[in-house]
């Protein structure tokens, strides 16, 4: 009766009665015939709840109430860790940071050894940086070095930790972590030290070169982190008065000014008319609306939400 009883309640989507119904039969029935089944129902209902998508209906603070409420059925291995990663994929979909920071770490700290804590601690570094707290992403990629981790996600790292050194402002250290990584995550926290340093002509070219070919695609509009490194590179060629590579901007990205959601910052950062004339003090405030910062977050959740499956369609939760 029990068992048919949270199963009504999981078809219904009331998945906290099911769970309390199974775990409360556990506890009294532990002796009898049919507890075996009854604990592997909780295993199987925390399972798809958390592995299989159903609790993606949930809110994502209901759904982080509920896995810590019933955590001990969170299973060891690999399975207990996706299970993490994609509740905190969906706290950090909605800004819910220090909580995501907070799951990532257990696991870091008490479950994972090697590959697996090394890629975690990646993820945590990553969060704490969206979260303005390099100190604390500095942490968690020095406490998780290990000379088996995969050459991507070394360069992921490396990225990672100069940008948290950057954030610090300890650029010459950021730029000797770097060192000679050409990855694109590296060249685009380089461009940024380069910026903060006001080496205008250098942070210019290299924003110009992570946008690559992008102008050949007139047809999908830029991005808000492809507008922020057109806005620099327009800005930068300007103040080093490099009007020639103005003139190739403007004519490569003019036909995205219809549909940009910074147009005014992009006309008027390849307005060549201005360049070698408008100095930083001039170009400040439309600097700082082309906040890098705020694009990069944007790629971060969504390569996050890719790892972790979260670009499927949720199941609705049932009332």
């Amino acid at each position: 009766m029990i068992r048919k009883l949270s199963d009504i309640y999981l078809q219904r989507g009331r998945y906290r009665e099911a769970l309390d119904a199974l775990r409360s039969a556990g506890k009294r029935m532990a002796g009898v015939p049919g507890a075996t089944e009854i604990m592997a129902d909780q295993s199987d209902a925390f399972r798809a709840l958390f592995l299989d998508g159903a609790a993606d209906g949930l809110q994502p603070v209901q759904a982080l109430a509920l896995f810590y409420d019933f955590r001990e059925l969170t299973p060891i291995g690999a399975d207990g860790d996706e299970m993490v990663r994609r509740l905190a994929r969906r706290l950090i979909d909605v800004d819910l940071l220090d909580q995501a920071a907070e799951l990532l770490k257990h696991q870091v700290d008490e479950r994972l050894d090697g590959v697996a804590k090394g890629q975690v601690a990646t993820n945590l570094a990553t969060v704490y940086l969206m979260d303005r707290q390099p100190e604390k992403a500095l942490q968690a990629i020095w406490g998780s070095r290990t000379t088996l981790l995969p050459t991507a996600m070394n360069s992921e790292r490396r990225a990672l930790e100069a940008r948290a050194l950057m954030d610090l402002g300890r650029f010459d250290h950021a730029l000797e972590v770097l060192d000679r990584d050409q990855s694109d995550p590296a060249r685009e926290v380089r461009a940024d030290i380069l910026w903060k340093q006001q080496k205008w002509a250098e942070a210019a070219a290299l924003y110009e070169a992570r946008l690559g070919g992008r102008y050949r695609d007139t047809a999908t509009a830029l991005s808000p982190s492809e507008e922020s490194w057109l806005v620099r590179a327009g800005v930068g060629y300007s103040l080093a008065g490099n009007r020639a590579a103005l003139q190739r901007l403007s004519g490569q990205y003019r036909p995205f000014l219809d549909r940009a959601k910074s147009a005014n910052a992009i006309r008027v950062s390849l307005d060549d008319s201005l360049s070698g004339v408008a100095g930083a003090g001039d170009f400040s405030a439309l600097s700082s609306g082309a906040d890098t910062f705020v694009g990069w977050v944007e790629k971060a959740k969504a390569d996050f939400r890719t790892e972790t499956g979260g670009d499927r369609a949720a199941t609705p939760a049932r009332s």
